[in-house]
């Protein structure tokens, strides 16, 4: 457990991942984000978060972190997801 964290946390974001996991996937994307990015694999990872109506996309990859309020959705590290989570925890 992490220090800043507690058992309620941990099993909080279990169950939302196990939501997560037993929903349906989006097809891949008929073409990838008009959004310039260093990276041409980078622009379907937007398109299918986007296609798969994500409210967040978590990463560690520095080239679509970088693009900050140019993306159409929250773009956010590990660390960043985390301090999103317990400051509005998901409802239900």
């Amino acid at each position: 457990m992490s220090p800043n964290g507690t058992e309620g946390d941990y099993r909080s974001i279990r169950e939302k991942v196990k939501q997560q996991r037993e929903r349906k996937n989006t097809r891949r994307p008929p073409a990838p984000s008009g959004i310039d990015v260093r990276d041409p694999d980078d622009r379907w990872v937007l398109a299918s978060a986007l296609a798969g109506r994500a409210d967040v996309l978590v990463t560690g990859d520095k080239d679509l972190l970088a693009l900050g309020t140019r993306s159409p959705l929250r773009i956010v590290d590990p660390r960043g997801f985390w301090t999103l989570l317990r400051a509005h925890p998901p409802s239900g």
